[in-house]
């Protein structure tokens, strides 16, 4: 019996990594925690970053009937949003608890 292949190893590894990625953002987005505790902007932006990396032909498919252009690849936008928002994670530091 020979087993169809539907994409390359390759491919099978980006897609897991971005999706893993993508679960990671969404959580982050929802318990408002990344490195840090979240503002409200952060929490909004990386919600949408991990909609952008998990359900990427969603998003493709809402934003060409909203705004009647096509947006090819969402994906690398939710990484970059993401990658932003953890940049300024970083370079934030959160204030150390007082007791």
């Amino acid at each position: 019996m020979k087993i169809p292949k539907d994409g390359s190893v390759v491919d099978i590894f980006v897609i897991t990594l971005k999706t893993a990625a993508g679960l990671a953002a969404l959580a982050a987005g929802a318990q408002g925690w990344a490195l840090h505790k979240t503002t409200m902007a952060e929490r909004a932006l990386l919600i949408l970053a991990g909609l952008l990396l998990v359900f990427p032909s969603l998003i493709e498919a809402t934003a060409e009937q909203l705004s009647g252009y096509d947006l090819p690849h969402p994906a690398p936008f939710g990484l970059a949003i993401m990658a932003i928002v953890l940049a300024m994670q970083r370079m934030t530091r959160a204030e150390p608890a007082k007791a």
